[in-house]
């Protein structure tokens, strides 16, 4: 890749030698990812598009919009059909998560809500009324596992409840986490291998806890007994916090990318990155627009965790995190859209 695709990953640390990577290897992983340079069909939300998610095991897409409409898509041979349409919420969706295992859906809002769907019948099965506006939510039980738990964050809230899935209001909720974090909680992820929840909060915290203890996790789930042997206190040094997180096949692997304007503002007074000035002016006219309005992308990791793919004002950037090359950009030449959420189906 040139320097035309906007800024290159950081350079590899000094004195860490470079891991030699089966370039055969590396190219068939990179074949079984999307390749084309524009978009080949487009499905439509009455509203802006907030999140996407793929159920692997039944083979179904779900999206959610801004207006509280959620759609479920079915994988077919070539692209997807549309199943079912619900107007699951009155107001904007804040957190939409498909469980481990591929079979429940959950769906968080600002009308205080969250619901649960049944993604192979497509059907809502739950509703618990919280009594506080959610942000955040995560399935955090592992496949098979009986109890089907979720974590859902307070909006603006330091407060982390855990809830069953199955029982009604006064039986749902299970266990409260309100001493883990002093600022409010922006991320969850859930370590399924491990059966380890990873939050974070807006100070830069980021904070991992046993899902069946809700405390921090004992060995072998982690090898460490500090988290100064670690680089859990990174984003707090540097004064930024997570908004997104996804867990890879080994999550041993970790490398820091500078995708900021000031970056592609610079690659631009250069001529590096070869855009006409008023298409680079729109481009970052609606980069501003969605920091205005707090709209964050995610980044998502290819099924064998070499790849790692996030959105930027330049299209969609597929990287290689061993030799952190930068392998793909997609939708460079869609200059009318910036993309923000992505899943991937493998």
């Amino acid at each position: 890749m040139s320097d035309d695709d906007g800024p290159m990953p950081m350079p590899l640390p000094a004195g860490k030698r470079r891991k030699v990577v089966d370039v055969q290897a590396e190219k068939a992983l990179l074949d079984q990812l999307p390749c084309a340079e524009m978009y080949e069909k487009s499905y439509m939300h009455r509203d802006s598009v907030t999140h996407v998610a793929f159920s692997k095991s039944t083979q179904f897409l779900i999206t959610a919009s801004a207006d509280g409409h959620i759609k479920f898509w079915r994988k077919m041979r070539t692209g997807i059909e549309f199943v079912k349409h619900y107007k699951a919420h009155l107001q904007a969706i804040v957190g939409l998560a498909v469980s481990d295992d591929g079979l429940r859906l959950a769906t968080t809002s600002l009308d205080g809500t969250i619901k649960f769907f049944d993604i192979l019948g497509f059907d809502m099965v739950n509703m618990l009324t919280l009594g506080y506006t959610p942000s955040q939510c995560c399935w955090i039980y592992q496949a098979g596992h009986v109890v089907p738990k979720i974590a859902v964050a307070e909006k603006d809230s330091h407060v982390l409840r855990v809830y069953h899935a199955e029982k009604a209001k006064d039986a749902a909720l299970l266990h409260v986490v309100d001493k883990l974090h002093s600022a409010p909680v922006s991320l969850l992820g859930f370590n399924a291998v491990a059966n380890v929840v990873i939050s974070g909060d807006t100070k830069g915290m980021l904070e991992y806890w046993s899902a069946d203890t809700y405390s921090f996790p004992e060995s072998p789930a982690v090898k460490f007994k500090s988290k100064m042997d670690t680089d859990l206190y990174e984003l707090l040094k540097h004064r930024a916090y997570a908004t997104t997180i996804d867990v890879s096949q080994n999550g041993k692997l970790r490398r820091k990318y500078d995708e900021s304007l000031v970056q592609f503002e610079d690659a631009q007074a250069d001529g590096s990155l070869q855009l006409d000035a008023i298409d680079f002016g729109r481009r970052m006219a609606v980069e501003k627009e969605m920091a205005s309005a707090s709209v964050t992308s995610n980044c998502i990791f290819d099924a064998s965790g070499h790849f790692l793919l996030f959105s930027t004002l330049l299209g969609i950037k597929i990287l290689h995190i061993e030799t952190n090359k930068l392998s793909r950009v997609l939708g460079k030449v869609e200059n009318t859209e910036r993309f923000t959420q992505l899943c991937l189906f493998q």
